[in-house]
């Protein structure tokens, strides 16, 4: 498969070199549905679209490579999306699994259920912060935000919809856990305060329906992909309006259905349409051309 293509725009907009393929491996026989790493960024834990297991596996952060050893967390239902957290109470790090009754928080070490969230919705995506606040996207388009310490949702976050077919919610929170993007109508996306409920403005950034969104998690960029393209936005400035244009297009032969940002760099991992992940990092002779030319 050819790599993605990202313009130098993005270089000198985040003061990296371009991404590049580093790395593939093959985790499941069917589509890779959901995709997680670790804090420490060397343990990632996956789905997929048809089986009833979470896939654990590790990977090196010295060269970009995946390791070879492979572990499975079984489950009672076909998990739709998984999420490491460090709890806040037992300082453990723990699996979030969503599936259409809710979300269970289960010990990554033996497997076992801490803890059962339940929603009306289900929960196809997670985010946590803080060690217990949890927001998981649901099949109706929406954002239900938790207290990992109770069953029920504390908030719900929802655009307003013209669309009559209801589509399961695409989000990505901030890494101060301020600001909530979710994907709306036609390439909109709406941006929420967190701690007030409310929604702060929205903007179109591409031009069909976002498939997924990812902050960075050093700086407030948004990585925003629709069925044909990545789109890379400076949000470091909510209050500026209209929101800036997207800085960084990156094209791909295959649809883009989920990007994760490694937690210490600029590299970041994309699933696609087929059951292989591509890892893509700053490349080196990027770099350099750019040092040589300041």
């Amino acid at each position: 498969m050819a790599p993605l293509r990202a313009s130098h725009d993005l270089a000198h907009f985040i003061g990296w070199p371009c991404p590049v393929l580093a790395a593939t491996t093959s985790v499941f026989s069917s589509k890779i549905s959901s995709l997680t790493l670790n804090q420490a960024a060397d343990v990632f834990a996956s789905t997929s679209a048809s089986d009833d297991f979470v896939k654990i596996g590790t990977t090196d952060c010295t060269d970009g490579s995946f390791g070879r050893k492979t572990a499975q967390l079984s489950c009672t239902k076909r998990p739709l999306c998984v999420l490491f957290m460090d709890d806040q109470r037992t300082k453990q790090s723990v699996v979030l699994i969503g599936s259409l009754s809710g979300i269970n928080i289960v010990d990554a070490q033996n497997g076992v259920v801490f803890r059962r969230l339940t929603s009306k919705g289900g929960a196809t995506s997670l985010f946590s912060w803080h060690g217990c606040m949890v927001a998981g996207g649901d099949a109706r388009g929406g954002v239900a935000l938790w207290d990992a310490r109770v069953n029920e949702p504390v908030a719900y976050f929802s655009p307003v919809s013209t669309n009559p077919v209801v589509q399961r919610s695409v989000f990505s929170v901030d890494s101060s856990a301020r600001v909530l993007a979710l994907a709306g109508d036609s390439g909109y996306v709406h941006l929420f305060d967190i701690a007030t409920r409310k929604e702060i403005t929205k903007k179109k950034i591409c031009p069909h329906d976002v498939k997924a969104l990812r902050f960075s998690p050093r700086m407030r960029l948004l990585l925003a992909a629709d069925t044909r393209s990545v789109h890379l936005v400076n949000l470091s400035d909510i209050s500026f309006s209209p929101l800036p244009q997207p800085t960084c297009h990156v094209s791909s032969l295959k649809p883009v259905t989920g990007m994760l940002w490694d937690p210490q760099s600029c590299r970041f991992i994309a699933r696609t349409m087929e059951s292989r992940l591509r890892l893509y990092q700053p490349d080196d002779t990027d770099k350099e051309e750019m040092n040589a030319a300041s």
